[in-house]
């Protein structure tokens, strides 16, 4: 889309980038990400067991979007992990042993923090 005269587009989209390696549990495994005029949901077993993912978004530049992973068991991406990046920037690197849920955030104006990974219950499964 073009912008107004005088201005470049690539001031009007930036790259979102996640990257995710699954565990030998890949079916629990999903996310959301949502914010102004955006809500995508990953559906349900959608990922195989072990395996690594690439997923690229265009995001209009100037919004803040809520990064959501779940992991329907409870132990996280257990023996897997994710990366987000911003513009070819990582700004998050998870290690899987988040429990339930990790919240991240994406974007400008933005919170300044991502939420904290909290030692928790978490069942360590064999593979």
């Amino acid at each position: 889309m073009p912008g107004p005269p005088n201005h470049k587009a690539l001031n009007w989209t930036r790259n979102g980038l996640q990257e995710l390696q699954t565990d030998y549990w890949g079916y629990e495994t999903s996310w959301t990400l949502s914010g102004p005029n955006i809500d995508i949901q990953t559906p349900a077993y959608k990922y195989d067991n072990q395996t690594f993912y690439m997923e690229e978004y265009e995001l209009p530049a100037n919004e803040c979007y809520t990064f959501t992973m779940s992991d329907s068991y409870g132990d996280g991406i257990l023996y897997g992990w994710y990366k987000l990046f911003w513009d070819n920037v990582e700004i998050a690197s998870v290690p899987g042993n988040f429990g339930s849920t990790k919240i991240d955030f994406i974007g400008n104006n933005c919170p300044t923090n991502n939420s904290p990974i909290l030692p928790g219950n978490v069942e360590m499964r064999p593979p």
